[in-house]
């Protein structure tokens, strides 16, 4: 089944920006670390690199970890996405790539954001893109992959338009918008 005539899916998956440690500020256990100040910049660096792109999501989710709650919010914020973020318990780590697709094509939502975790991130990615494993893959935290599927969502079936990493995005907003095809 297609998704409509002409319509393409895309799906910015994003690791969530940095956090502070366990044991720091008062935190006791990993799925309470927040983002630290150096991960909210990161994280508003992926919604200036999007906005600059004119990719602007329709939704935006996460795993409901507080970092990754947080690193959308500030997304969702800053790109004017009307929902704000949205937690989403399947972005959980340990989250599939048929658990993400059936997920993308329930919502039928065209251009979707999600915030997870590694190495889930580049599992999905290879996943998608139809690689038998995740080698060159690199997901540092805050970084953005953008996969289109030219049907409905199927592991296998995306096209790989970039990954990048924050450096790279903010390398880019200063040299200004890349062309089209150019990862």
């Amino acid at each position: 089944m297609r998704t409509g005539k002409g319509t393409q899916m895309q799906l910015c998956l994003v690791r969530h920006a940095s956090a502070d440690n366990t044991g720091q500020n008062g935190i006791t256990r990993d799925s309470q670390r927040r983002l630290s100040q150096v991960g909210r910049a990161e994280a508003a660096i992926v919604a200036t690199f999007l906005a600059a792109e004119k990719w602007i999501p329709v939704r935006v989710t996460a795993s409901p970890l507080v970092r990754a709650m947080e690193t959308a919010g500030i997304i969702a914020a800053r790109l004017d996405v009307k929902e704000g973020a949205l937690s989403l318990d399947i972005l959980e780590p340990g989250v599939s790539a048929p658990e993400l697709a059936a997920y993308m094509k329930a919502s039928r939502v065209q251009r979707l954001l999600a915030v997870g975790h590694m190495p889930d991130c580049t599992e999905i990615t290879a996943e998608f893109i139809g690689r038998k494993n995740n080698t060159g893959l690199a997901f540092e935290k805050a970084a953005a992959a953008l996969i289109t599927f030219d049907d409905e969502p199927e592991p296998g079936t995306g096209r790989l338009e970039w990954l990048l990493q924050p450096l790279q995005m903010r390398q880019q907003l200063v040299s200004g918008p890349r062309s089209p095809g150019q990862q």
